[in-house]
């Protein structure tokens, strides 16, 4: 399988950046887990794969949090968060953003309607902008270390089995977040 890697050794390192700056869009942990086997590859320096990760994670959260912004204009959500409901939950996110920007992180399937209700309930930027960047960078780290970690481990045997690593940590990391999803709704399910 490394011999279809062989060729990224042709592409400027700056391709392969903006290659994984892009991928953060469509899937972030297999971008993270990309840079950190290209950069053990020697095909990007980790440094730069790490950036072009860090950058493309937080400005697609930017994005999702500038798209609720955007919907606070329209009519119909206008009268949905002048609601008694909705002026509690603003209440309750505005007080608590940093830590469920920073919780959500590292859960599937709550970014999205999260970073879209902090931008449409007018978190604080500098509130959520920092949250994003310190939970991306502790999420990006922890999974580009280990990955690095892993090779250094199996240095002898890596050029052969980078790619599969790179699956089984994808399978891992899918499974521990899918795990403290079920957490999180089952203590959630208790509280009500």
């Amino acid at each position: 399988m490394d011999t279809l890697f062989d060729s990224i050794h042709s592409f400027p390192p700056w391709i392969i950046a903006l290659t994984l700056f892009a991928g953060t869009f469509i899937l972030e942990d297999a971008a993270i887990l990309s840079a950190a086997a290209l950069s053990s590859g020697q095909h990007i320096h980790p440094a730069l794969a790490f950036f072009a990760v860090m950058f493309g994670i937080c400005s697609s959260d930017l994005g999702l949090y500038w798209m609720g912004q955007r919907a606070e204009r329209k009519q119909l959500f206008k009268r949905v968060r002048n609601s008694r409901h909705m002026q509690t939950v603003e209440k309750w996110i505005n007080r608590h953003a940093f830590l469920t920007v920073c919780g959500v992180r590292f859960m599937p399937g709550f970014r999205l309607p999260c970073y879209l209700m902090c931008g449409w309930l007018s978190v604080s930027a500098r509130a959520f902008a920092s949250a994003i960047f310190i939970a991306s960078a502790v999420w990006t780290s922890t999974v580009f270390i280990s990955l690095l970690w892993l090779e250094a481990q199996f240095a002898d045997s890596w050029e052969h089995s980078r790619w599969a690593l790179v699956l089984i940590m994808m399978g891992a990391l899918y499974l521990l977040q899918t795990v403290l999803k079920k957490k999180v709704g089952s203590v959630h399910g208790e509280n009500e």
